[in-house]
């Protein structure tokens, strides 16, 4: 019996507007998706091999002198993710860049060339925002009248004659809607990554594949949970029109309303100290420790020994420490009110896909955090291949200064010497770890609401 409605389900749906209208935009919109991939991948691979070419001759440049390969700020930039036609991760909005040197990891910045601060912050289309937005929306507009829109025509009560138990009759039209949903789902994926293949900027490889996989499977787990909310309000209402608005409100407010909310709410909640305050307390910091050290302290000559350059050399020290432990709390702050926005967030089971996606795509902020980890135990393997570099010079005096060349050794190195930081990527397993907490969240919230429809259901009044 469960077949035959499950048939039923399908058949009613394939005859409808709404599968055409689900049909039409499926099509368009991951058709548009990936050819906008296309060609903003082929550009933002253009700016990172500019970016990389740049990190190179600017090493190049000043490789002649050891002090100054030490101290030379180093921009690395990311480079762009091939598998970008799934999901963004918002990286086009968050920084790109990491500016280093052998003795501290400075901060963070927008690569140039990659986007325009004239214009307003937009999600970029992609899968994600194409299942988030356009499945999610249709999930309630094949459900919202599943059981209610069956009373107005009064076939709920003809078929409530027969010997089929409730619990068959809304399991078939969940499984229906959602089996139709995944149709289209399969559709657009395939669509998607023929242009995406015929267009040569992408190879398809394995971790894609992996990838794709753990992307289809998040998304069956979105549209079977926002599938469970429309049979939940078509059984709170007996009119199909009553249970429309209600799936949409609610549509909205999981959509839209949260993520602004939430914002607001971790601002605070866990406000971050203002970037001039910061700039404040540097310099005034700056002048305490300018004043703990002797008269002379700014002293230098040509004299590599010149002992005022031992005491300069600690002084920069101390600035550049202090400097990082003020800049460096700062940034924890930002990254924290970032984990406390995303964590409220996910009271929505929209947004915990984009939370999950971060991990499965090891993309966003997930891969940000990781390469500013990554780079700081890098800086410590750089410092201390400099440090023995400048003990083998027997012209240094070995004072490091993280600012000027005084007191180090001024030798011309071999770059090929130096260690290279290269971004790691995460292997498959921990990322399905890394979002497992994610799709347990959108089973539970699958479970219960299909829960209270069935316990609402089983008192629904058919007739």
């Amino acid at each position: 019996m469960l077949k035959t409605i499950i048939i039923k389900e399908l058949q009613t749906n394939v005859y409808s507007l709404k599968f055409i209208f689900a049909f039409v935009l499926t099509i368009v919109l991951f058709s548009i998706s990936s050819v906008s991939f296309v060609v903003q991948y082929r550009e933002q691979k253009s700016i990172y091999e500019q970016g990389i070419s740049k990190l190179h001759e600017n090493l190049k440049n000043v490789s002649d002198n050891a002090s100054n390969f030490a101290m030379n700020m180093n921009a690395f930039p990311f480079s762009p993710r091939n598998s970008a036609f799934i999901a963004s991760s918002e990286e086009e909005n968050i920084p790109n860049t990491i500016i280093y040197t052998a003795f501290n990891v400075y901060g963070f910045s927008i690569a140039e060339g990659s986007k325009n601060p004239f214009v307003l912050p937009s999600k970029n289309l992609n899968w994600e925002f194409i299942i988030t937005v356009l499945f999610s929306f249709l999930a309630i507009i094949f459900t919202y009248d599943s059981i209610s829109g069956e009373k107005e025509m009064r076939t709920l009560a003809l078929g409530m004659s027969n010997s089929v138990s409730r619990s068959t009759i809304l399991t078939g039209k969940f499984l229906g809607a959602l089996i139709t949903l995944g149709l289209f789902l399969v559709l657009g994926f395939i669509l998607s990554i023929l242009i995406v293949v015929v267009s040569g900027q992408v190879i398809i490889s394995g971790a894609t594949l992996s990838e794709i996989g753990l992307f289809a499977g998040l998304s069956v787990l979105l549209i079977a949970c926002i599938s469970a909310l429309g049979i939940l309000v078509s059984v709170l209402s007996y009119n199909p029109n009553t249970s429309l608005l209600i799936g949409l409100l609610v549509w909205l407010f999981f959509l839209y309303i949260i993520p602004h909310t939430t914002l607001l709410l971790s601002n605070f909640i866990d406000p971050i100290t203002p970037s001039q305050i910061v700039e404040e307390n540097t310099i005034n910091s700056r002048k305490i420790i300018e004043a703990s050290f002797p008269e002379g302290k700014w002293r230098s000559s040509g004299d590599p020994f010149e002992p005022a350059h031992k005491i300069r050399a600690a002084m920069q020290m101390a600035f550049m420490l202090d400097e990082k432990k003020i800049r460096d709390a700062w940034y924890q702050e930002q990254f924290r009110q970032y984990e406390l926005t995303s964590k409220l967030t996910c009271i929505s089971p929209v947004f915990m896909i984009e939370m999950a996606d971060e991990s499965v795509l090891d993309g966003g902020f997930r891969r940000f955090e990781k390469n500013w980890e990554d780079l700081h135990a890098y800086q410590e393997q750089f410092l201390s291949w400099f440090k023995t570099f400048d003990a083998a010079d027997k012209n240094s005096p070995h004072w490091l200064n993280p600012y000027e060349n005084y007191s180090s050794s001024k030798q011309k190195i071999n770059i090929n010497e130096v260690p290279v930081y290269t971004e790691k990527v995460v292997a498959v397993p921990k990322r399905i770890l890394n979002s497992s907490v994610y799709m347990l969240l959108l089973v539970i919230y699958t479970v219960v609401l299909y829960a209270i429809s069935f316990i609402i259901f089983i008192r629904y009044d058919v007739r």
